[in-house]
């Protein structure tokens, strides 16, 4: 019995090597990074609002406000960011945008003034825009397109495990700490990263050619024309749109789930806790696993099934008003767990995606910024949606209204796998268990 459970053991840590071994050594220090800056992250996350509306007495309103004009305006200038960094290399960018997020973050300690905490947001949109795209286009330069899901889907579970971490730590610190010093722990996350890619971060992608020989309006002719080509690819415009669509629904766990359940079904900061916890680990559990069985399927099949289990969770919050207290959160409890499987399943696809639509190297900074301004608008967008719903005192009609929204991007999905070449949709299909072949390095989408 006991041969039996160490022949288990060695099987199972022989199954990690190998999967270690599937990824590029740069991959795993970005995740580990991601990890450090996420922790800084979820220490400061659940009180820096508090901070600045209870300290520093700012209207909620304006707080909200600023986040919902920084971060689209930052997504904007990060496809100029994406497209220096396919010119220059990756590496550049992203120690600007750590080095710029550090010093976002402390200088919020010193802010006193609502026209100075918009100031320092916009900056700080704008510094997370520069690392963001650089670092997922490094990823696609050092990783197979088969394998760029569970790529993706390891910096998706460190940015889990290191905002789980970091609220814990977080609730520890505040009992001792005052709000403000908690800002200084999201700049130690920053520069901690800073660190890991200054050092040991090889460059990934070489300067573009011809990028110093042109000069004068030439050069920026050129440059806005290469900046502009994820905007000239009807298809990737396509994508955007479906993707925007979905993320409004996505949006509703990070924007209205917690008041929903405090404020209509009556839930305790406990409970509420435990829904975000369940989110958590799931996330840490199966990120891996399912990640793998995503990557040997359609991308937009999976963004379609990953969109209906966000649906059909939508759904059930609507059947959980009215309901006896404890049945409406055991029905959002169950929400929840369908809407993770599928957040998991989608979580790497969407920048596999833009990635493989981008057609090498030389785009994927530009399509992989680009990919991150659907997040922010549907971001904004739906927290919009569900303040119109929750101020009016319709809360229990905010979901189906979403759902149908959502139930939009499927049709988008199913329409996209038709048209989109079997190289970009599924290239495991084309690829096989060896890496990427000659059809896949030949068969792109360009601009239409």
């Amino acid at each position: 019995m006991v041969e039996g459970g160490l022949g288990a053991v060695m099987n199972a840590l022989a199954r990690v090597a190998a999967f270690h071994r599937q990824m590029d050594a740069r991959v795993w220090l970005l995740t580990y990074g991601q990890g450090l800056l996420s922790t800084g992250r979820g220490i400061i996350m659940p009180f820096a609002t508090l901070y600045f509306y209870d300290v520093r007495h700012f209207p909620l309103t304006l707080v909200g406000l600023a986040l919902a004009i920084a971060f689209p305006l930052g997504a904007l200038v990060g496809i100029f960011w994406g497209g220096v960094a396919d010119r220059i290399g990756r590496k550049p960018l992203m120690l600007l945008g750590f080095l710029g997020q550090a010093m976002c973050a402390v200088a919020y300690a010193f802010v006193v003034t609502v026209p100075a905490y918009f100031e320092v947001t916009i900056l700080y949109a704008i510094a997370v825009s520069a690392w963001g795209p650089s670092a997922r286009a490094m990823v696609a330069d050092v990783t197979p397109e088969d394998r760029r899901g569970r790529a993706y889907g390891l910096l998706y579970l460190a940015n889990n495990l290191g905002l789980s971490v970091g609220l814990l730590v977080g609730a520890i610190l505040v009992a001792f700490l005052p709000y403000r010093s908690l800002f200084f722990a999201e700049a130690a996350g920053a520069a901690a990263y800073l660190v890991v890619v200054a050092l040991a971060v090889e460059e990934s992608h070489a300067r573009a050619p011809g990028a110093k020989e042109e000069g004068g309006l030439a050069r920026l002719r050129h440059h806005v024309r290469d900046l502009s080509t994820p905007l000239r690819d009807r298809r990737f415009l396509a994508v955007l749109l479906v993707a925007t669509l979905g993320g409004i629904g996505w949006s509703q766990f990070y924007s209205t789930y917690a008041p929903f359940m405090k404020d209509v079904l009556s839930a305790t900061a406990m409970g509420i806790g435990v829904v975000v916890a369940i989110n958590t680990v799931m996330v840490v559990a199966l990120q891996v696993p399912l990640s793998a069985w995503a990557d040997r399927r359609s991308r937009t099949r999976v963004l379609l099934l990953g969109n209906a289990l966000l649906a059909a969770s939508l759904l059930l919050n609507w059947a959980a008003v009215g309901r006896p207290p404890l049945l409406a959160y055991g029905i959002v409890a169950a929400g929840v767990v369908v809407m993770t499987v599928g957040e998991i399943v989608n979580a790497g696809m969407g920048p596999s995606l833009a990635a493989g639509m981008a057609g090498g190297p030389t785009s994927y900074g530009k399509y992989l910024a680009a990919m991150d301004l659907t997040w922010s608008v549907s971001s904004g967008v739906g927290a919009v949606i569900g303040g119109v719903f929750f101020d009016a005192h319709a809360t229990a009609w905010l979901w189906p209204t979403v759902a149908a929204v959502v139930l939009l991007s499927l049709a988008g999905w199913w329409w996209l796998g038709r048209v989109l070449p079997v190289a970009i949709d599924h290239p495991a299909r084309v690829t096989g268990p060896e890496g990427p072949g000659e059809e896949l390095a030949t068969e792109r989408a360009a601009p239409r």
